[in-house]
């Protein structure tokens, strides 16, 4: 891609619509940097293949794989009619990649078109909702969820959960575990962050008794949080055992965790202890 310029190409190939547009769409397998895909992006603007909707779908489909939504913001907007499959995997690299913003101007966008929503949609959009602190497209999104027949969808309810306790709202984030029929730990543990983030440390050690008294096995997710609690608490003792509940499950030397086991004991006084896991 070192030398895709239009100039090169244009003389290297025929320039009619169709045996071009074939000539680009073999062109998307050599892009691997950022300036290959904008070098692709004016090929196509130049030679009038912006409304070719093969090759513009590939774009997006480029861009989102190497991570790169933003360069294909202004293509997607061409696409008529954009499919379920090429809407999600649009929303869910601009969500990873922390474009929150767009993420919500796209879904309305494709639902503004007619495009349809499905249980990949409705997290993306909502954890846009989350990031962004924005309580009313939150709870909006919550209504369209309950409307368009996923409001028992347990992904869909963990991700409202999650939202929920991210804007501080812990009591109807805890009605909506309270109304899920077999909550995951998934769904556990962003009950246990929510409390967690808000401060309301009693609760967090309630939920994990609860999840341990139905038998569900904790994550490293799960005592990470637990472990910032008692880091905050000086509550040593509930630290150890959960370290050695920790170690026997086969986690207790996870890279997320050690951070928060040697915080738990130096906060404590615990220095030594510390220490030794950290050398560990």
């Amino acid at each position: 891609m070192a030398n895709l310029t239009g100039s090169s190409l244009r003389s290297h190939f025929l320039c009619n619509s169709s045996n071009f547009a074939t000539t680009v769409l073999s062109l998307f397998a050599c892009c691997r940097k950022r300036q290959d895909l904008r070098a692709l992006n004016a090929l196509l603007i130049v030679n009038g293949l912006i409304e070719h909707q093969s090759s513009i779908r590939q774009f997006i489909t480029n861009c989102c794989h190497l991570g790169f939504p933003d360069l294909a913001l202004s293509s997607f907007k061409t696409v008529k009619n954009p499919s379920l499959s090429l809407q999600n995997l649009f929303l869910r690299s601009l969500c990873d990649n922390g474009l929150f913003g767009n993420v919500l101007s796209v879904y309305e966008m494709c639902r503004n078109s007619g495009s349809f929503s499905d249980n990949y949609t409705y997290p993306f959009v909502i954890k846009a909702c989350s990031a962004l602190s924005d309580t009313g497209c939150g709870e909006s999104m919550h209504c369209l969820v309950i409307r368009d027949g996923f409001g028992e969808n347990l992904v869909v309810q963990t991700s409202l959960v999650d939202f929920y306790s991210k804007v501080g709202e812990m009591g109807n984030a805890r009605k909506l575990v309270d109304e899920i029929s077999q909550p995951d730990v998934v769904t556990w543990n962003a009950l246990i962050s929510g409390f967690s983030f808000n401060s309301l440390d009693d609760e967090v050690f309630r939920v994990f008794h609860k999840m341990r008294y139905m038998a569900m096995r904790p994550t490293t997710s799960t005592f990470a949080s637990l472990f910032r609690v008692c880091s905050k608490l000086g509550a040593l003792d509930f630290g150890k055992s959960l370290h050695g509940l920790a170690y026997k499950l086969g986690y207790a030397m996870g890279e997320s965790l050690v951070p928060a086991l040697i915080s738990t004991y130096a906060n404590s006084g615990e220095i030594l202890a510390a220490r030794n896991i950290f050398d560990a």
